[in-house]
């Protein structure tokens, strides 16, 4: 995964602008097990709309020569980097005074928050935060692992509660599954989707209504359907 330009004493590098682009593409590059900005989604899931909103992709287009990258040094030795496109506020990254990043934004329009990247103490990528366009109401997080690929994704209802959320490598009786859970806005569980390597469906499978009646409640065994637990 690119990381983010470093910076060093007494220089600042326009780079940084291109190195934040390439970290924002970075998240959506579709990985071997699971991808990431742009989907997060098992086989056979449909994917979730772009991390990035209208206001990202339009400054995304925007010409490159109303840049303008600005250092600012920090009390503790480190340093912020700030970006502009067109007067307004784009981007901020901060790093440590050894020139590794810790944490970067990308900004709407009035200077709100959009998505937040954090990092590790090596620079690492470990969390994407995005909002609701102009609101602190997360969207949508992202848990990264040290090869850069997403091991686990929330997405949220604009009242807060979970809506759906996917994590890999889950522990069950028949080996590690993708696993996909999804909730009605009310806050009821709306169905357990769960996966082996190979895509078929594994182990416990559930639906439910939207008042929290069990609708389906199938095991299965590598795509095979073992039992139907509402039929016993």
């Amino acid at each position: 995964m690119k990381k983010f330009a470093r910076w060093r004493q007494g220089v600042v590098f326009p780079g940084v602008v291109a190195g934040l682009l390439a970290l924002a593409g970075c998240a959506s590059t579709p990985m071997a097990r699971v991808t990431g900005s742009h989907g997060g989604m098992l086989p056979g899931m449909a994917a979730p709309g772009a991390t990035l909103t209208s206001a990202e992709a339009a400054k995304l287009n925007a010409p490159q020569t109303l840049g303008q990258t600005t250092g600012v040094r920090l009390p503790d030795g480190g340093m912020r980097v700030d970006q502009t496109i067109g007067g307004a506020l784009y981007s901020q990254a901060w790093y440590d005074k050894a020139g590794v990043e810790q944490h970067a934004v990308f900004y709407g329009p009035g200077n709100v928050p959009v998505t937040y990247y954090e990092f590790g103490p090596d620079g690492q990528l470990q969390r994407v935060t995005t909002w609701y366009p102009g609101t602190t109401q997360a969207q949508r997080v992202e848990e990264y692992d040290e090869q850069g690929k997403v091991t686990q994704f929330t997405e949220y209802w604009p009242n807060g509660k979970k809506r759906l959320s996917s994590e890999a490598d889950v522990e069950t009786p028949y080996g590690p599954v993708w696993q996909v859970e999804e909730w009605y806005d009310n806050g009821l569980p709306k169905s357990l989707t769960q996966r082996n390597e190979d895509g078929l469906l594994e182990g416990r499978q559930m639906q439910w209504d939207a008042t929290g009646v069990v609708t389906s409640d199938i095991r299965y065994h590598r795509g095979a359907m073992q039992e139907d637990n509402l039929q016993q």
